[in-house]
């Protein structure tokens, strides 16, 4: 939208079950307004530091797209917060690096990880407490 960078990306075919974040990926980016609750958009606002987050998927989880839409959403409304999607085959390199043995895996700045497709208040938590 406006030629702004999304900070959002796509490292692997965003097939099978992905083709769901990346369709919602588009509608955000295009200027689809998500409805978030008051309270969670100031805690958005209030990330003031570089946040990178990496969402680690395979293609055959039901799960892993809620969570890449949730971390991209992220990265939409907050200009400190990047958000990618990596799939696990392609980038296996990375996937043994940061220890991937279930997906969706999201990685916080490298230090902080927790598993699972988790609602919108508890990514906040762990990056508020990173």
């Amino acid at each position: 939208k406006d030629g702004q960078d999304t900070r959002m990306k796509y490292y692997g075919i965003p097939g099978g079950y992905e083709i769901n974040s990346f369709l919602a990926g588009i509608l955000m980016a295009s200027g689809r307004d998500e409805q978030i609750p008051a309270e969670l958009k100031k805690r958005i606002a209030a990330i003031d530091k570089p946040v990178h987050i990496q969402v680690f998927v395979s293609l055959g989880c039901p799960h892993c797209p809620n969570a890449v839409m949730t971390a991209h959403l992220l990265a939409l409304e907050n200009e400190n917060v990047k958000a990618d999607m990596v799939e696990t085959s392609t980038f296996t390199h990375l996937a043994v690096r940061y220890n991937v043995s279930s997906v969706p895996k999201i990685v916080i700045n490298e230090e902080h990880d927790f598993v699972g497709a988790q609602p919108l208040p508890h990514f906040l938590d762990v990056i508020e407490k990173a």
